[in-house]
C-alpha cells in the first residue's frame, strides 16, 4: 500500500480539496521566515536563543506568548527577558502553537467579519483547552498537541467566515445552526478540508493535516497505508470531540487505547484514576467555555471588538 506522504494523495483528483487549498493560501498567507519559525519551533529544532532573535524579526504579536504564560502583557514587544521567561514557562512546541492560533485568528479579524466570529473564537478556544487538558495526561501528546488538535476543529470554520461571511452567517445564524449539514456546495468545500490545509500551511507538518482529516471528515480512504503518527493525531481528535460532547470517551474501542495513560479500565477493574481526574478538569471548561484570551488582539472579547471598530454583541 502506498503512503500518505502529503495532501496531495487527498487533492489530486478533488476539486473541492483545490478550492480549500486556494481560501488557505488566501486568507491565511504568511511570510517564508514566519513559515520557518513555526516550523522549527514545531519539530523543536531550534534553541531558544535563536527562537527569541527570529521572534525579535518576524513581526508577530508577542504579546500573545505573555498571555499565555500567564505574565503581563504590555505596550509594544516585549523585551528579550520577558521573551525567555514566556518560552520556558510554555516550552518551544507550544509556543508555536500559540502565536499560530494567533496568528490564524489575526487574518480572520483582519478580514472585518460579522460579530459572530466572538461565538466562533469561544468555541475554538474550548476545543484548544480541552486539547492541552487531554495533553497534561499523556506526555506524548503534550499540551501542543492536545492544543493544536483541538484548533484544528474550528480554524476551518474561522476561515470560511473570513472567505464569504455573508453564506457562512446565513448558515450559523439559522435555527440549529452548526448542528446542521454545512453548506459545502455553496463554499466549494467542507470546513475539515480548509483545517487540514491550514496545519500544514502553518508549518505543523503533513501527517498533524491528514490526521486532522481522516478525524473530522469520519474519511476511510483504501490502499493508503498512514503512518502511526497521522493515527495519533486522528486518535486525539476523536478523545477531544468526545470529552466536548460529554461522552466519556470515543465511540471506537481502538482509539480508546491508543494513549493509555486515559484508556478506560476493563469491565470489573478499579477506574483509571487519570482519566478520572481528566473528566473533572474538563467538566468546567465544557460548562463555562474557555476563559483564555491569549488568541486575541486585544485583552478580551469587547476590547477587541472595540479594536475593530465592531459593535460588541
Amino acid at each position: 500500500m502506498a503512503a500518505a506522504n502529503s495532501l496531495a494523495d487527498f487533492t489530486s483528483k478533488d476539486p473541492s480539496w483545490q478550492r480549500a487549498l486556494a481560501i488557505v493560501q488566501l486568507r491565511l498567507a504568511l511570510s517564508a521566515p514566519n513559515w520557518n519559525l513555526l516550523r522549527l519551533a514545531w519539530n523543536g529544532a531550534i534553541e531558544q536563543k535563536e527562537l527569541i532573535r527570529m521572534l525579535g524579526f518576524s513581526r508577530l504579536n508577542l504579546n500573545c506568548l505573555l498571555d499565555a504564560a500567564m505574565l503581563k502583557p504590555q505596550e509594544g514587544a516585549p523585551d528579550a527577558q520577558l521573551l525567555q521567561h514566556a518560552l520556558e514557562t510554555l516550552g518551544i512546541r507550544y509556543t508555536a502553537v500559540v502565536l499560530g492560533v494567533n496568528l490564524a485568528c489575526a487574518a480572520i479579524l483582519n478580514s472585518k467579519p460579522p460579530s459572530l466570529w466572538k461565538r466562533l473564537f469561544q468555541e475554538m478556544m474550548t476545543w484548544i483547552e480541552i486539547g492541552y487538558k487531554i495533553g497534561t495526561k499523556v506526555p506524548e501528546l503534550g499540551v501542543e498537541g492536545g492544543a493544536l488538535m483541538g484548533f484544528s476543529k474550528g480554524i476551518g470554520l474561522g476561515l470560511l467566515l473570513a472567505e464569504n461571511a455573508t453564506a457562512f452567517k446565513k448558515w450559523y445564524n439559522a435555527p440549529n445552526g452548526p448542528s446542521t449539514p454545512f453548506p459545502a456546495a455553496v463554499f466549494g468545500c467542507e470546513p475539515f478540508q480548509v483545517s487540514a490545509f491550514a496545519l500544514q500551511q502553518l508549518g505543523y507538518g503533513h501527517e498533524t493535516a491528514i490526521g486532522a482529516a481522516l478525524a473530522s471528515s469520519r474519511l476511510k480512504p483504501q490502499n493508503i497505508e498512514y503512518s502511526r503518527r497521522t493515527k495519533f493525531w486522528h486518535a486525539a481528535i476523536l478523545w477531544i470531540e468526545a470529552l466536548r460532547e460529554g461522552r466519556n470517551y470515543p465511540a471506537d474501542p481502538n482509539i480508546r487505547q491508543v494513549f493509555p495513560e486515559i484508556a478506560p479500565a476493563p469491565q470489573g477493574q478499579s477506574q483509571n484514576l487519570t482519566l478520572e481526574v481528566l473528566y473533572t478538569e474538563v467538566a468546567k471548561v465544557r460548562s463555562d467555555g474557555s476563559s483564555w484570551t491569549w488568541h486575541l488582539p486585544k485583552p478580551g472579547y469587547e476590547e477587541t471588538m472595540e479594536y475593530l471598530g465592531l459593535r460588541p454583541i
